[in-house]
């Protein structure tokens, strides 16, 4: 025990039932009436054979293992046992109840939470659909209304009217319209509560009246005309619009009985809503299948990826990336064998996945056992212990090698800064995403510092691999404008070495299970697309050479409150990149957990380092080909092909070189969200609806 009754209490107070008082508030000792006694029998005896203890308590220790046979079986000890026991049970039953008790207000909870799921679901469709009908009839009613004024000004130009004529002019050159006919715009104030009517609304009267008459058309009150600023696409008709000059617009109201396609938002209760779907997933048009299908094309059947099945990996993925609705890793063809829609769709087999996942796997690193050892030995039960372990001398403290030390060096500093979160109890609390990446996963940051060149990148850095394969297409100003550079994704870090790439993280405030939306959207897309975009790079920059390409591979960091996981992308065969999952670790809330759960999170780390100097060493070594001089002679002259001008001087080696590899498909575009703002503070609730580009 840490605070035994023999160290803790004088000699002179030391008694058989006292002992047995202080052991039955011990937790490990509580009404175990076998282990109490021995553990008082050998404490006696070890006080007693201590020749380093005073004459006078070493006599006391004596004088009670002597009387303890005695004691032990005298009736009064009998008893007390007995009521030991029987209180024990009685406190075992109270937190049984106690617990059986939490579990059920948790089940009650948990009926709560579906229940109000289960409406939000029904409130959400609600919603969807109302958008969905918005959109559809601004569409409808736009080209209505541009059919209706097509047919009016070509009837006005054949019967030669000198008002069609006058408006077909202003039509082909509205910059020569003359300022006085200009249109003014009035939008609404953003707090509409105290704000009066515009002059020209009539209260009790759901219509906008203008001084002159309006010219007769087909469409009467349902006359539209487009807006002329350009700014507005598929915009229904805006009440605010007004007109200077003797003519003015037709700005009138259908009542709600004479048209049943206005909607009204009569009973809401802020002045603003949106309207959108709850799912941000990009959902695939017509238009982004066809990169796929190209990229597929240009892949040749004898380089694909074979399995034993005799069936091709790539053509599988693109057969199921024809069937997705919705982006995924397969139109990057990115294979995940964890990914669970293979084997639900019929994909491929358990057997198959099997397969993929374990061909020509890459080892994690193995750490030496000196400096395992040494992290293995961070196993504490309280702060006070773990404060002992850091600070015990080392060598290194009076010698220190960078080079050598770097790593014992890293993990002491690793384990003092969990420290003192421990011992503030910052663990047990809830924090913002910032404060974790800053007092939690830091060191996995510093990990790289012995790395020459290479940082960590933290504050959503824009990768620039990623800012490349978006950027491929972009060319010099000609017919068009030069388009504006598009910005790489972003990560909550970057490992980066100069301008090469080699791993990513993402993190988030909590851990809601392995299935929460955020974490399966970071693990099943945004985070392996990066690392895709980097591998890409890394390509490039060996110059396809394949023997290194089978070697190399990119990480990647997922994090989720105290939750941390290792995702590695490689490609060990053909033209697909694999997803390889590390175990989900987690750094413990309590300091008693420090050793079975904090240290593989440290190893991890460690582990990452590694491959990436691995990966280093490999994109900047020298071809192992080129061992004499005439192939280093023939590489110099090849590096300069592009040109198409230099001739070899000397014959070429055999190709290595993959001579396609598919990048990363583009992220479908957004689709327009609808925003209806209420108009009820002006009189009878008149909705004004506003389509724009998100």
């Amino acid at each position: 025990l840490a605070n035994d009754y023999l160290k803790n209490t004088s000699p002179e107070l030391w008694s058989l039932n006292g002992f047995v008082d202080w052991c039955n508030s011990c937790d490990l000792l509580k009404g175990d009436k076998a282990k109490i006694l021995d553990h008082i029998k050998k404490g006696l005896e070890k006080v007693k054979n201590n020749a380093l203890i005073q004459e006078d308590t070493r006599q006391k220790a004596t004088k009670l293992c002597e009387d303890f046979q005695t004691w032990k079986s005298s009736q009064t000890t009998t008893k007390y046992f007995q009521q030991l026991e029987i209180r024990y049970r009685t406190e075992q039953e109270l937190e049984a109840i106690e617990s059986r008790k939490t579990i059920d207000f948790a089940e009650i909870d948990r009926m709560k939470v579906s229940q109000l799921r289960s409406n939000t679901e029904s409130v959400t469709k609600i919603h969807q659909c109302v958008s969905d009908g918005l959109v559809e009839f601004s569409k409808e009613n736009t080209m209505q209304k541009r059919t209706l004024e097509s047919d009016r000004r070509s009837n006005s130009y054949k019967n030669q009217e000198p008002s069609a004529l006058e408006d077909l002019k202003k039509l082909e050159n509205p910059k020569k319209r003359p300022a006085d006919e200009a249109f003014t715009i009035i939008t609404p104030p953003p707090n509409l509560r105290d704000c009066s009517p515009p002059p020209s609304y009539k209260s009790g009267d759901n219509s906008f009246t203008t001084e002159a008459s309006t010219e007769a058309s087909p469409s009467s009150s349902n006359s539209y005309d487009e807006s002329d600023t350009g700014i507005y696409e598929d915009v229904d008709e805006n009440p605010f619009i007004t007109k200077n000059g003797e003519e003015s617009r037709n700005n009138k109201f259908n009542d709600h009985d004479k048209s049943k396609k206005d909607i009204y938002c009569s009973g809401l209760t802020q002045t603003d809503v949106e309207i959108e779907g709850l799912d941000d997933d990009g959902q695939m048009s017509a238009s982004d299948y066809e990169p796929f299908r190209q990229k597929y094309n240009s892949m040749e059947t004898s380089k694909k990826w074979l399995l034993s099945t005799g069936i091709t990996v790539e053509d599988k993925l693109f057969d199921f990336g024809l069937k997705c609705t919705r982006e995924h890793l397969s139109h990057s063809f990115i294979l995940d064998p964890d990914d669970e829609n293979y084997l639900k769709e019929g994909i491929f087999t358990e057997s198959e996945l099997a397969e993929i996942r374990n061909f020509q796997t890459k080892p994690f690193p193995i750490m030496s056992k000196e400096l395992l050892t040494y992290l293995n030995s961070f196993r504490p039960r309280t702060t006070a212990e773990l404060r002992r372990l850091v600070f015990r001398q080392e060598a290194m403290d009076q010698n220190f090698d960078r080079q050598k030390d770097f790593d014992r060096d890293w993990i002491r500093n690793t384990v003092y800064n969990l420290l003192r979160e421990y011992e503030a109890n910052s663990l047990k609390k809830d924090h913002l995403e910032l404060w974790l990446l800053l007092h939690i996963w830091g060191f996995i940051d510093k990990a790289f510092e012995n790395l020459e060149d290479v940082e960590a990148v933290r504050g959503e850095s824009c990768s620039f691999a990623s800012s490349e394969r978006k950027n491929k297409k972009r060319t010099v100003s000609a017919l068009i404008k030069i388009k504006r550079k598009i910005l790489g994704r972003k990560g909550d870090l970057i490992i980066r070495k100069i301008f090469l790439e080699y791993g990513c993280s993402e993190a988030g405030m909590f851990y809601k299970g392995k299935n929460d939306t955020k974490l399966l959207r970071e693990r099943g897309l945004k985070t392996p697309k990066m690392m895709k975009d980097m591998f890409y790079h890394l390509c490039e920059s060996v110059d396809w050479v394949e023997q290194k390409i089978r070697k190399m591979e990119t990480i990647g960091f997922l994090h989720a409150g105290l939750m941390m996981m290792m995702l590695r992308l490689d490609s060990p065969s053909g033209y697909i990149c694999r997803i390889s999952r590390s175990k989900s670790l987690n750094i413990p809330s309590q300091v008693e957990e420090f050793g079975a759960k904090a240290l593989p999170c440290i190893l991890l780390a460690w582990m990452a380092k590694t491959i990436v100097a691995n990966v280093i060493r490999l994109v900047e070594q020298e071809d192992e080909n080129n061992v004499n001089e005439e192939d280093q002679l023939q590489q110099l002259l090849n590096s300069c092909e592009a040109s198409n001008i230099i001739s070899s001087l000397l014959p070429k080696r055999a190709e290595t070189h993959l001579s396609h590899f598919p990048g990363n498909s583009n992220t479908p575009e957004k689709k327009q969200r609808a925003l209806l703002f209420g108009l009820d503070k002006l009189g009878p609730p008149i909705p004004f609806k506003l389509m724009q580009k998100k």
